[in-house]
């Protein structure tokens, strides 16, 4: 805080000892509030001003091609502020916390900072000019933003007009009615629709590439489809325009810089497409992690990780209705940290879109096995419990931490 503020902040503190002695309570918590919205404010412009450091860290960084993360100076950091929060007398969970949030927004504007460029760079040395992304869902808008942001004319297409084109209003982009026009006038092409509509949407597109005299000017399709078996069965192995299959897998609310992971669908039969592909997806997405996988290993994974902690939530819900009607509205009586940390859980999924969770789960071959395995478990902690077998009980404790890797 600068002398000029401190000046300030000991003069409204006078100003809040007068009132205690002289002025009714109404005034007093009416000066308390204004130091504290004066404080708060204080707070932003440095946080404003460690931002702006954090960009010319950045830059010192990509000089000497250092990491944006540093294990070391963090864990330092962290010891130096659970220190400084002792002697201040603050609370030093509530330090870290605050810490933690300060250093995932440095580390976003340094990725933004090291990898804009870069991207922008790759986009302009590959022609790419004009992205088309078909499906003004969630993830279609999160794509049509993204590419936004580097000044790339983006044209949105949706069966749903007048979805598609409230969103490319809201985006500031073109919208085009007519796929054969929009082919036309692409260099890069986003699939972004229903998983069940994803494989029809790529063959027609090929088709029409097919058809076409000449070079063509589109140089890749990029489908992001959450479910890939599904979609990526044989009759993709000869195609004229490259198919890049990817997962995001982080929602549509997402920062552009954030720390993401993108899965790599290689599709086999030809080593040259799937570096192709690697090469593509880490141009593209230079500040997130891509990960190559092969379709049939990510769906396995997709059980675990979507259909299993989705299908957890729902039928923890389930029985919580079932046993205490209106479960969502409770906000008094007995409860504990873990039902609470469950409940939230279980409201955010529920917060979303069923029909999208649905096929999720439904189209992926991996998921009755999972939940069939869900139902194991479940089966023998009962059985432990309604024997009152503390052996057993025991065994599959430890079974569980050892896996987890206490």
């Amino acid at each position: 805080m600068t002398v000029e503020g401190l000046v300030k902040l000991a003069k409204r503190g006078s100003r809040v000892k007068k009132a205690t002695s002289s002025v009714d309570s109404k005034e007093e918590l009416a000066l308390l509030r204004e130091e504290v919205s004066f404080v708060t404010d204080s707070i932003l412009k440095l946080v404003k001003k460690r931002q702006d450091l954090a960009r010319k860290i950045a830059k010192v960084k990509a000089k000497r091609g250092l990491p944006i993360e540093d294990a070391f100076v963090e864990k330092t950091l962290k010891e130096d502020v659970k220190k400084q929060a002792s002697r201040l007398g603050l609370d030093s969970k509530i330090a870290l916390e605050l810490l933690e949030i300060l250093l995932d927004a440095s580390k976003t504007v340094q990725r933004k900072e090291l990898y804009e460029g870069r991207i922008s760079s790759f986009l302009r040395s590959n022609k790419i000019w004009t992205v088309s992304v078909i499906g003004s869902g969630r993830m279609g808008g999160w794509f049509a933003g993204y590419f936004k942001s580097f000044g790339i004319n983006v044209i949105l297409f949706d069966k749903r007009k007048n979805v598609a084109k409230k969103l490319a209003r809201t985006l500031h982009c073109s919208f085009s009615d007519s796929i054969n026009l929009l082919i036309e006038k692409s260099d890069l092409i986003v699939v972004a629709v229903p998983i069940s509509k994803t494989r029809e949407q790529i063959e027609n597109l090929q088709k029409v590439f097919e058809k076409k005299e000449g070079q063509v000017r589109c140089k890749a399709i990029v489908e992001v489809s959450s479910i890939k078996t599904a979609v990526l069965q044989a009759g993709f192995e000869h195609l004229r325009v490259p198919l890049i299959s990817i997962h995001p897998l982080f929602g549509a609310s997402s920062q552009y810089y954030g720390k993401n992971t993108v899965a790599m669908i290689k599709l086999g039969g030809s080593p040259e497409r799937d570096r192709y592909a690697v090469y593509f997806a880490k141009h593209l997405f230079p500040q997130f992690e891509v990960l190559a996988v092969g379709a049939e290993k990510h769906d396995e994974q997709m059980a675990l990780k979507l259909t299993l902690p989705h299908s957890l939530a729902l039928a923890f819900a389930d029985v919580i209705a079932r046993n205490a009607g209106g479960w969502i509205r409770e906000k008094k009586g007995i409860t504990t940290s873990s039902y609470n940390t469950m409940r939230e859980f279980a409201m955010k999924v529920l917060s979303e879109n069923p029909a999208i969770y649905f096929e999720i789960s439904s189209s992926n071959k991996f998921a009755p096995k999972v939940l069939r395995e869900l139902q194991m478990s479940i089966s023998e902690l009962s059985k432990a419990l309604e024997h009152a077998s503390m052996g057993d009980y025991l065994s599959l404790w430890e079974r569980n931490r050892r896996s987890l890797g206490f």
